[in-house]
């Protein structure tokens, strides 16, 4: 894949982060729940659409830069501190990456290797995302420890951590088709053709 190509899908979903975290908190206005149904999806497709720890790193980075802004947007004072919009989500991208990587060598021998891989890759990302910023949130004062309990055994968590953990390998597997995108280090039967 030509780089140029690479850096038009990196700049597209930069986008669509930002746009799936504004709907997000659009949408959470209007229920009594705010789980992030739109953005935790959206952010492991960048961080794993291309197999690789560092588009994995920069996902995880984009997601918390744009929650700092966000934080600005609508007055979210606790993420208005780095250390816990942007910190946490850099660990995320590491993360899920690193689950990844370890989930295809746990089910190399099955069919649907890629699927469970991604999979893992997800589940293992929310609760790394909603643990990284509870406590980063608990060490800048921002809650209290019992707060950090109940935030996990909240309706949030577990809404998060269900729809992301179902919907991410399919919506990976499904850019990566539609863009011909093929995970960095393979051979691609495209590239041949970029490079005439």
């Amino acid at each position: 894949m030509k780089k140029s190509r690479r850096i038009a899908y990196v700049a597209t979903f930069i986008a669509l982060i930002f746009v799936a975290l504004m709907l997000d908190t659009l949408v959470g206005s209007f229920l009594p729940v705010k789980p992030a149904i739109f953005s935790l999806p959206t952010v492991f497709v960048f961080v794993l659409m291309f197999g690789t720890w560092q588009y994995a790193l920069l996902g995880g980075t984009v997601f918390g830069l744009l929650s700092f802004a966000r934080a600005f947007i609508t007055g979210s004072i606790p993420f208005q501190n780095p250390l816990v919009s942007i910190v946490p989500r850099m660990i995320v991208g590491i993360v899920a990456f690193g689950a990844y990587a370890l989930g295809t060598l746990i089910f190399k021998r099955t069919k649907k290797k890629e699927i469970y891989a991604l999979g893992v890759s997800a589940f293992i990302g929310v609760l790394t995302n909603t643990l990284t910023v509870l406590f980063a949130m608990y060490f800048t004062d921002f809650t209290t420890l019992s707060g950090v309990f109940s935030a996990i055994v909240s309706f949030n968590f577990p809404i998060e951590l269900v729809a992301t953990t179902l919907l991410t390998p399919f919506l990976v597997l499904g850019v990566r088709r539609g863009l011909k995108i093929e995970k960095i280090g393979q051979k691609q039967s495209s590239d041949s053709a970029d490079q005439q």
